[in-house]
């Protein structure tokens, strides 16, 4: 009997090591800054699983704000502004047990928080302040040198600034937008997007920004905590591929992996570098599960059989992937019986109600499946951060041929391999 009692008491234990609940008490002040709530979410969270939980809404009342919660792991969590909730600030703190007292205030342009209380706000304020050290004079001439050139305007190209004008004159024609954003992306492409003043400034910007990475890579790798582990993930779900960032990443994530496998990070980290490596032309598309609108589990692979097959991963309330799901109806409509398919993937919080709305609207008649509230993972997966769009190529075999190429690319390629395969 006593053998079994320890047993048991042992796994108890691992149990609640494994889930590690903290509980947490916050009490704030927000100083110079008018808000009427604070939303409180994980980093790795997307905003919209935040906005219709009210129980995350922290009301501020005199400048003053108290909210008690329990948090079922240890990770970064951030406020977001009643007024903004389509921004962050980078306003972070981690959950520990007992009080954590803070304040919020202006800084700058910005805002920062100030936490007093848990040995995880402890060491991101030990490595902020280790960050500024050593570059904070070069910073503080990099943002008086900034501020000047935009007292002057002199930071982007005069093509660039007229985008500015067509977006205003776009209004909320979602056809317009997307040409004015087309039309950046290819200024940004070819190295247009800035004056020559601009452009100096930039490049040395970025040779600040790869020497910081490299300092909080070092970081990283000589202290293996949560907070670091922290710093990986948010280094990683901005890298491109390629990238010096990547790079780093990926030496550091199996030390990681190794010392937290049932982590939260873990598991996005798996499938971001995966996607990072993997989602390029000459790969083989990541296979995964959603649903179809009816409620059905399906594979995507099973339903990427024997064709020519774009993934079109998108959401209903992105409006420039309704632009370019628009810009592929012509195309399916061409070429549909002639061994080329559409497979869309919506990405989708609470319910299906706007969804179903678009797709009323619109010719999407190809295979639509959907995402809801990230339960799958796909844009993890497929690293596409916190936005929607995505479109992925693929032949016969599932190789990637294009990644968000253009409606004149998408058809170019189409044509070639089609034009092949009648040869063949």
């Amino acid at each position: 009997m006593k053998r079994l009692i320890l047993i048991a008491g042992a796994l108890f234990v691992c149990i609640c090591c494994a889930q590690a609940f903290v509980r947490c008490k916050l009490q704030g002040e927000v100083k110079g800054i008018e808000t009427k709530a604070i939303w409180l979410k994980k980093v790795s969270e997307n905003i919209h699983t935040v906005v219709d939980n009210r129980e995350r809404r922290i009301p501020v009342k005199h400048g003053a704000f108290e909210y008690e919660f329990t948090a079922d792991e240890i990770q970064a969590y951030e406020f977001v502004f009643d007024e903004d909730l389509g921004s962050t600030w980078g306003l972070i703190f981690f959950p520990d047990d007992g009080l954590i007292r803070m304040v919020i205030q202006r800084s700058g342009i910005g805002k920062e928080l100030i936490c007093e209380g848990g040995k995880h706000n402890d060491d991101y304020a030990d490595y902020i302040a280790s960050l500024a050290l050593p570059f904070a004079k070069r910073e503080d001439q990099l943002v008086r040198w900034q501020d000047s050139l935009l007292e002057r305007d002199e930071i982007e190209s005069e093509a660039f600034k007229a985008t500015r004008s067509e977006l205003k004159l776009a209004g909320a024609d979602e056809e317009r937008r997307a040409l004015v954003f087309r039309k950046r992306d290819e200024l940004d492409k070819t190295g247009r997007r800035y004056s020559d003043k601009g452009a100096k400034f930039i490049r040395s910007y970025d040779s600040l920004m790869a020497v910081k990475t490299q300092w909080t890579c070092d970081y990283v790798m000589k202290n293996r905590t949560l907070v670091s582990y922290f710093l990986l993930y948010n280094m990683t779900r901005f890298a491109k591929p390629g990238s010096a960032e990547l790079a780093l990443a990926s030496q550091a994530y199996p030390l990681f992996e190794k010392e937290f496998p049932q982590h939260t990070y873990t598991k996005i980290l798996r499938d971001q570098l995966a996607g990072l490596y993997f989602i390029a032309p000459g790969y083989k598309y990541i296979d995964v599960q959603a649903k179809t609108l009816d409620g059905k589990t399906v594979e995507l692979s099973s339903v990427l059989t024997g064709k020519i097959n774009l993934i079109n991963l998108w959401g209903s309330w992105c409006g420039p992937c309704i632009v370019k799901c628009r810009k592929v109806v012509p195309l399916y409509n061409r070429y549909k019986d002639k061994g080329f398919e559409v497979v869309g993937i919506a990405r989708e919080f609470k319910n299906l109600s706007a969804l179903k709305s678009r797709l009323s609207k619109e010719q999407f008649n190809w295979m639509n499946l959907v995402e809801l509230d990230d339960e799958n993972g796909i844009w993890s997966k497929y690293v596409i951060a916190d936005g929607a769009g995505l479109l992925v190529l693929t032949d016969q075999a599932g190789v990637i041929l294009a990644v968000n190429p253009s409606p004149e690319e998408l058809e170019q390629i189409i044509k070639g391999r089609l034009q092949n395969d009648t040869k063949n």
